[in-house]
């Protein structure tokens, strides 16, 4: 194998490697970053955490009752927040009355 070549696939190789890597690490990092989700506060209103995080991915609806093991519960409204091509996503939630209570990040 001439020196050229072998050269040229050892970077290359080293290129996917970074390339790889990256997209790794930014694949479990959370969609929003810490700064912003540290300016919510519980009790503030629905269009208030909008305008911090911007609209949600998805809205799951609250309203709906359910009973587990005789205890009666409440579904509450969630938000999602996700990014393309990422394994994290960010959770905010709402009480009943459709005030911000608080959040979470998860990962797959």
């Amino acid at each position: 194998m001439k020196s050229g070549t072998r050269r040229a696939r050892i970077v290359a190789t080293l290129g996917m490697t970074v390339i790889i890597s990256l997209l790794v690490v930014r694949s479990l990092q959370p969609p929003i970053s810490p700064a912003k989700l540290a300016l919510l506060h519980p009790g503030m209103s629905a269009s208030d955490v909008r305008q911090i995080l911007g609209p949600p991915d998805q809205i799951f609806p609250g309203g709906k009752s359910y009973t587990v093991k005789g205890r009666h519960y409440i579904k509450r409204e969630q938000w999602s927040y996700a990014r393309r091509f990422a394994f994290a996503y960010i959770n905010v939630h709402f009480d009943t009355s459709g005030v911000f209570t608080h959040h979470n990040f998860e990962t797959f």
